[in-house]
């Protein structure tokens, strides 16, 4: 199941990324190694629950089985900073984070907007992008994931269903991070403005030396 691939993955004993740096001010030297953790909220309440269901409807099923499990969670949260790869949000969060992306998207409609997101349930966000993972729940596309990427919008859906984007959460690390999602996520070395950009995922980094 997907769910075991997230705990899976929350398990690694110190997961990192190797990044390499980005910076108008400093010349990047090297290779850093960024330290993250992985959160897991504790299962929805049955109120959550219900929550959800009356929000995603009939689409609800897999992202339900999900969240009696965990409320949510946080992927590739760094240690220096407020930066974070993936968010999904708790059950209680959902009505506010779909109202801030349905104001946002409020211009969108028909042609501009054929799978009908803007009118979607917002899931999750890529931290500090503005970007949202959102169901549509009418239309030809529900209860896919699409990701809402305000720099491109988007071309087709993130994932066919929840579960195969808990799958996809978990795969290439680094190329969701830098590639797939549009480069938002970039770590801090504390000491430096260098920004620094996933490169490699490592599950220990207790096993590698530094660079």
């Amino acid at each position: 199941m997907s769910v075991r691939a997230i705990e899976e993955m929350a398990s690694h004993p110190a997961p990192a990324f190797w990044c390499y740096g980005v910076s108008f001010h400093v010349e990047p030297d090297g290779l850093w190694l960024a330290h993250v953790e992985h959160r897991l909220r504790p299962p929805a309440s049955t109120s959550d629950l219900a929550l959800i269901r009356e929000m995603l409807g009939g689409t609800s099923e897999q992202v339900e089985l999900f969240y009696r499990e965990h409320n949510g969670l946080l992927l590739y949260k760094d240690s220096m900073s407020d930066a974070a790869g993936i968010e999904l949000f708790p059950a209680l969060d959902w009505n506010h984070q779909t109202t801030q992306m349905r104001e946002y998207w409020q211009y969108l409609s028909g042609e501009d907007d054929p799978d009908h997101i803007a009118q979607g349930v917002a899931i999750g966000e890529v931290p500090q992008s503005g970007n949202y993972f959102a169901i549509p729940i009418s239309g030809p596309s529900i209860g896919k994931v699409f990701y809402a990427n305000h720099d491109g919008w988007y071309e087709a859906p993130f994932a066919e269903c929840f579960n195969d984007f808990l799958a996809r959460l978990t795969q290439t690390p680094a190329k969701l991070l830098a590639e797939d999602l549009g480069c938002y996520t970039r770590y801090n070395d504390g000491q430096t403005g260098i920004q620094w950009i996933p490169n490699e995922y490592v599950a220990d980094a207790r096993t590698v030396a530094t660079v």
